[in-house]
């Protein structure tokens, strides 16, 4: 008697696919159902999600030390091995497959190539590994790459664009399940900086149709860098701005007027400003995180705006780490969430006020 083909080319490979879809109509109706014990109905189902991940995909090996593993029954699977079979047939291969399990891996693959061949077109040629998983995924890392070559953007600056967004989706103002959206695809050369970043919900992301669409509210990208950075409202990150062309225009005034009378150039102090506009920056970021911190504590939603990151910011530049102000939030948390009367004050204002903060901190290094 003529043994049959194999039912799925030896290339079928769905290692990584997580999902297998099962037919519960036919499943229901099935005879392993209808007669199976719950050991039997076990190891087979253990089987048929084994087989999805063999190579080929919906086989198993003829060997039954193997099966025994793979079922998960061990020394018993002799006693399950005839129900768990079921519907199992071998192939001219030497291997078991099953009928329904190979018709599903083929739809599978088949979709899975269209999908990929979609990818390719998308992010670009290259010469195909052979795999359909690692074309794809290695010409998105090299697009990736290339975007943050030309911009990159900071967790701070992301916490600002969620809260100028509303820390909503910009696409239909849900509030969970936020991804980050590149306006300009980095298929298409886009960066990653925030000035191309926006908030939208899967189900909005993955509806884009790839033409750049900027859905963020006016003055947003304004918002984040005067939060992260204090930059000018409405200036390129990669420009200073009016404020500091005229200040330039200044200190070339002052330069000119240094070399008519002989003066030594003033090159150590503008290295020095660039210092201190770099060290804020950092003191602005680290307020941001520690904002988002006692946001998380409360449950509440303070902004990362002037009013109440300035207050932290001059905490932090009398000496105190991120380590003491989180431990204080910690603490005045603990003490006063829960009191009617109390928990008003577990905000931004009461908290780093100098003052009160002082005070605060004491309490947490108090000897026991």
């Amino acid at each position: 008697m003529t043994e049959r083909a194999p039912l799925v080319p030896p290339e079928v490979d769905l290692r990584g696919l997580r999902w297998m879809p099962i037919d519960t109509v036919r499943l229901l109706d099935s005879d392993l159902n209808a007669i199976s014990t719950g050991e039997q109905f076990r190891a087979a189902v253990r089987l048929w999600c084994k087989a999805w991940h063999q190579v080929p995909a919906a086989s198993l090996p003829d060997d039954d030390r193997i099966l025994a593993t793979l079922s998960g029954y061990g020394s018993r699977w002799k006693k399950l091995r005839q129900a768990a079979m079921r519907g199992f047939v071998k192939c001219s291969d030497g291997r078991w497959y099953h009928p329904v399990i190979a018709e599903k891996a083929l739809e599978a693959w088949e979709y899975r190539k269209a999908q990929q061949a979609r990818a390719n077109k998308r992010w670009g040629g290259g010469a195909p590994t052979g795999n359909v998983d690692l074309d794809g995924d290695r010409l998105r890392r090299q697009r990736v790459r290339q975007a943050k070559s030309s911009g990159t953007h900071t967790d701070a600056e992301w916490v600002a664009m969620l809260s100028a967004c509303g820390n909503r989706c910009v696409g239909c103002g849900r509030q969970d399940d936020l991804e980050k959206d590149h306006i300009l695809p980095i298929s298409r050369g886009g960066s990653d900086a925030i000035e191309n970043l926006q908030p939208l919900c899967k189900s909005c992301n993955a509806g884009r149709d790839g033409n750049p669409k900027d859905m963020r509210p006016a003055g947003a990208v304004d918002f984040v860098l005067r939060t992260c950075h204090g930059e000018a409202p409405g200036m390129p990150r990669h420009e200073s701005g009016k404020a500091t062309a005229m200040l330039r225009t200044g200190q070339e005034h002052t330069k000119r007027t240094k070399d008519i009378v002989g003066l030594p150039p003033d090159g150590h102090q503008q290295e020095k400003n660039g210092h201190d506009r770099e060290h804020m920056r950092r003191l602005r970021a680290e307020a941001v995180q520690i904002l988002l911190f006692l946001n998380q504590k409360t449950g509440r939603g303070y902004e990362p705006v002037d009013s109440n990151i300035d207050p932290i910011v001059a905490r932090l530049k009398e000496g105190n780490t991120a380590a003491d102000i989180r431990a204080v939030i910690a603490k005045k948390c603990r003490e006063w969430l829960g009191d009617e009367k109390m928990e008003l004050y577990a905000r931004p204002k009461t908290l780093f006020n100098r003052t009160n903060f002082a005070n605060y901190k004491g309490e947490v290094c108090a000897p026991a």
